[in-house]
C-alpha cells in the first residue's frame, strides 16, 4: 500500500516567511489582498496561505526535504532581521563560501524554483511548444508527449544548486524602510529584475539567473528588502556599506509594485497598510504589465534551405517599471556598452567554483531530488 503522508496542506512559501508580515506580529494573521476578485481581508489565517493540498505529492519525501532545510533557512533570516547584518559572504580562509551565507542563496534558489507561476510557466511552455511545433495530424499520427506540472516541478528541483552557483558573482545588500508605507509581500516574493537591460531596450529575456545586471529583490519584512544585483553594473550605497535607507516613500511604492506585478493572486502585509496606501500601490501598478505571462513564438531559421524549417522561442514577460531608487545606481560607463545582439542571452561572464559541497551534502540527504517517470 502507498504512503500517504499525513501532511496534506503543502507550502511553496514558508509559514516562517509569513510570519514576518503578521498583525501586529501575533505570527497567526495576515493582511491579505486578492488581486483578481479585489477583496481586502484584514485578519486571514497565515496558515492556509501560499499552500495546496498535496502540492509535492503523497508520498511526503519532498516536503520532509524541505521541511528539514527551512530551519536553517528561518535561522539566516532571523539573524538578519535582528542585527540587520547579512551573512559574511567567505568563511575565514576565503576558499570557501560560508555556510550562512550559502544557505540564504539556497533559500532564493529553492523560493523561487518551488513557487507555482514558474512550475505552470515551465509546464505550459513545453507544452505550448509542441502545439506550435506539430499539426494536427501529427498528434494523430504520433505519441506527442505532454509535460505534467508534477514532472515540472520535480525537473526544475533539480537545478537549485545551479542556481546558486549562478548567484555566487552577484553582490547583498539590505534596503531599510524608513518611510511610513511598509514593504508587502506576495505569494511569488522573489521579484526579478533588470534595470540595465531594459535602460539598453534589450528585446530578449533580460532576467535569467546569469543575466548581465540582473537584479533580485526580496522583501524579508515591512521594514527589510534584501536586493542581490550584479555588481559589474551597479553601485547600490557606499561600497563599504552592507546596506542603504530608503526615505522617500515613491522607492517603496516601487518595490511594492514589483510584488504586485510578479505575484500569482494574493499580496501580504501587515496592520500597517491602510486602504489609502493599498491604492496608491495598485494604482502606480496598474500603469505596467504583468509579468510571468507566457510569450512563445515560432521564428523561422534565417539562414535554413529548407522554408518548413522553424525554431519556437520560448520566454515569458519581465518586470519592467522604469525602476529608479535613491541609493542604485549604474557604475560609470555601462550604458555607453554595446551589447551583442546576435545572441539572445545577455549573459554575464561567471566563473566556475567549487560551490556547496558541504551545504550540498548535508541538505540533500537523506533525500535527493530527482525527476520521476522520466527516461
Amino acid at each position: 500500500m502507498e504512503y500517504i503522508t499525513e501532511k496534506k496542506n503543502q507550502h511553496y512559501l514558508p509559514k516562517f516567511y509569513l510570519k514576518y508580515f503578521s498583525i501586529k506580529k501575533n505570527e497567526k494573521e495576515i493582511g491579505v489582498y486578492n488581486i483578481n476578485n479585489k477583496k481586502t481581508i484584514r485578519h486571514a489565517p497565515l496558515k492556509n496561505q501560499a499552500s495546496k493540498k498535496f502540492y509535492y505529492g503523497k508520498d511526503g519525501k519532498i516536503e520532509d526535504y524541505f521541511s528539514k532545510i527551512e530551519g536553517d533557512f528561518a535561522k539566516v533570516l532571523k539573524n538578519i532581521q535582528q542585527t540587520h547584518t547579512l551573512p559574511k559572504r567567505y568563511s575565514d580562509d576565503r576558499s570557501k563560501y560560508a555556510d550562512d551565507y550559502s544557505t540564504l542563496l539556497l533559500f532564493v534558489s529553492c523560493t523561487f524554483s518551488r513557487n507555482p507561476t514558474v512550475i505552470e510557466g515551465i509546464t505550459k511552455m513545453i507544452n505550448k511548444s509542441f502545439e506550435l511545433l506539430f499539426s494536427p495530424d501529427d498528434y494523430e499520427k504520433y505519441e506527442i508527449p505532454e509535460m505534467e506540472k508534477e514532472e515540472s516541478l520535480h525537473l526544475n528541483l533539480k537545478n537549485l544548486f545551479d542556481l546558486c552557483r549562478l548567484m555566487l558573482d552577484l553582490e547583498v545588500k539590505l534596503i531599510l524602510n524608513n518611510t511610513q508605507m511598509p514593504f508587502i509581500a506576495s505569494d511569488f516574493p522573489i521579484a526579478l529584475y533588470n534595470s540595465y537591460l531594459e535602460r539598453m531596450k534589450w528585446p530578449f529575456g533580460k532576467t535569467g539567473f546569469g543575466a548581465k545586471g540582473l537584479q533580485i529583490f526580496i522583501p524579508i519584512s515591512p521594514t527589510l528588502l534584501i536586493c542581490i544585483f550584479d555588481p559589474q553594473i551597479y553601485k547600490v550605497g557606499t561600497r563599504k556599506a552592507n546596506k542603504i535607507i530608503l526615505s522617500n516613500e515613491k522607492d517603496v511604492i516601487q518595490f511594492n509594485a514589483l510584488q504586485y506585478l510578479n505575484c500569482i493572486q494574493n499580496l501580504y502585509f501587515d496592520e500597517n497598510l491602510n486602504d489609502h496606501m493599498l491604492s496608491k500601490i495598485i494604482n502606480y501598478s496598474s500603469k505596467f504589465k504583468r509579468a510571468n505571462e507566457i510569450n512563445n513564438e515560432k521564428c523561422r531559421i534565417i539562414d535554413s534551405k529548407n522554408d518548413d524549417e522553424r525554431l519556437v522561442k520560448l520566454g515569458t514577460t519581465d518586470l519592467c517599471i522604469r525602476l529608479e531608487i535613491d541609493g542604485i545606481k549604474y557604475l560609470s560607463g555601462v550604458l555607453s556598452l554595446k551589447l551583442d545582439l546576435t545572441k539572445i542571452i545577455c549573459m554575464r561572464e561567471i566563473q566556475e567554483y567549487q560551490y556547496f559541497e558541504k551545504i550540498r551534502d548535508k541538505k540533500s540527504a537523506p533525500y535527493v531530488i530527482q525527476p520521476r517517470n522520466i527516461k
